[in-house]
C-alpha cells in the first residue's frame, strides 16, 4: 500500500480497484502515520472514498474513525466525523465490545457527543463481556 502513497496524496483513487480490502485494512496503520506526518487532506479524502466504495464494512469505518480521531481531530468537526463511523461501525456489528470501548472515548471529549446514557448502557454491556475493563469502570464511577 505504501507504493500508493504519492498517488492519495494526489488525489488519485483509482487504484483501489486493484488491492484487495483485506490489504487495505493491513495498511491503515501506514495510512495513519501518513495521515498524522502530512496533515494531508487527501488521506482524508481516500479513506471517505474507501468507505463509499466498500460502503458496508465495519472494520473499514472503525479504522476510519481511528484515522479521524489520530490525525484529524484539529478540523472543524473532526471528532463528529469520527463518532459517526465508529457509530456506523458498531451499528453493522453490534456485538464488538472494541467498538463500544472506542466509541466511549466520544463521551469523554468536551463535545460530548455520546449522551450519558449511552455511555454507560456501552460500559455496562461491556463489563458483562470484560468485567476488568478500565474503560468501562471509569464511566461508571
Amino acid at each position: 500500500m505504501d507504493k500508493y502513497f504519492d498517488d492519495i496524496i494526489q488525489g488519485k483513487f483509482e487504484f483501489v480497484k486493484e488491492i484487495p480490502l483485506a490489504e487495505i485494512k493491513d495498511s491503515f496503520k501506514s495510512l495513519i502515520r501518513l495521515a498524522y506526518q502530512t496533515e494531508n487532506i487527501e488521506v482524508l479524502k481516500f479513506v471517505q472514498f474507501l468507505n463509499d466504495y466498500y460502503h458496508n464494512d465495519h472494520e473499514l469505518k472503525y479504522l476510519i474513525a481511528e484515522l479521524i480521531v489520530t490525525a484529524f481531530n484539529y478540523l472543524p468537526d473532526g471528532y463528529k466525523m469520527a463518532f459517526d463511523y465508529a457509530k456506523g461501525a458498531l451499528d453493522l456489528n453490534e456485538n464488538d465490545v472494541s467498538y463500544k470501548e472506542f466509541i466511549l472515548l466520544f463521551y469523554n471529549i468536551p463535545d460530548k457527543l455520546l449522551s450519558r446514557e449511552q455511555a454507560e448502557k456501552y460500559a455496562y454491556e461491556i463489563l458483562k463481556a470484560d468485567p476488568d475493563n478500565k474503560a468501562a469502570q471509569l464511566i461508571l464511577i
